[in-house]
């Protein structure tokens, strides 16, 4: 598994160090095998890293890696740019399970997190959440998001939006059945996801879902 990590961890942090190897496998492949193909599917397998291996590698440190806990210790910005938003490179100290301190870092792009989503969600500095790595090379960690104080802060707000739409929805047309069956479920499921009962958020919407429940009865 060391060995495993290691690769995917030079694949991800470095898909631009890793193009010789590509190069020389291409070529040397297509040489000894006299096909082109080979070229071609060296290529499409550097595309597919460049684009892919972040998930691959979360995919992986979550299936077999073992907790530990890290804290981000810099940030600074690049002037390289990913979807018109300047990436960031970090730096943080990972604790081990044995109590062992070690360093990593990671950029915007190469950020490892899991579970798998359509969002870059870096925890603040200093703030202390979890990861998983593989012993032996501990430098390759994967963000545990939703078990984070960040991420679980994150997840509450999109959650809250969620139940907003639902209502400003049910707002717009009060006796639309459709609207207050839609409202009801994202009440009930953000009551069940996040079961704080003294949470603001959780008694506001306990009193709205028993609003709604009474003027159906």
């Amino acid at each position: 598994m060391t060995l495993i990590s290691m690769l995917l961890y030079l694949l991800n942090q470095h898909p631009f160090w890793m193009i010789p190897v590509y190069l020389a496998f291409g070529i040397g492949m297509t040489i000894w095998r006299r096909n082109a193909g080979w070229g071609i599917a060296t290529f499409l397998a550097w595309m597919f890293a460049m684009f892919c291996m972040q998930f691959i590698n979360a995919v992986f440190l979550n299936a077999v890696g073992t907790r530990g806990t890290a804290v981000l210790i810099d940030a600074r910005q690049t002037s390289s740019k990913l979807n018109e938003n300047y990436v960031w490179t970090y730096e943080g100290v990972l604790r081990t399970e044995d109590g062992r301190d070690v360093t990593f870092g990671f950029d915007t792009m190469s950020a490892t997190l899991y579970p798998l989503r359509n969002a870059i969600e870096i925890p603040p500095l200093g703030q202390r959440f979890e990861v998983k790595y593989v012993p032996g090379f501990a430098r390759n960690v994967v963000i545990l998001t939703d078990a984070s104080e960040h991420g679980r802060a994150l997840q509450r707000r999109e959650d809250v939006q969620a139940v907003m739409r639902a209502r400003r929805q049910y707002d717009a047309s009060p006796t639309n059945p459709a609207f207050i069956a839609e409202y009801r479920m994202a009440l009930r499921t953000y009551l069940s996801q996040h079961p704080d009962v003294d949470a603001p958020d959780h008694v506001r919407f306990q009193r709205a879902l028993d609003t709604l429940d009474a003027l159906e009865r």
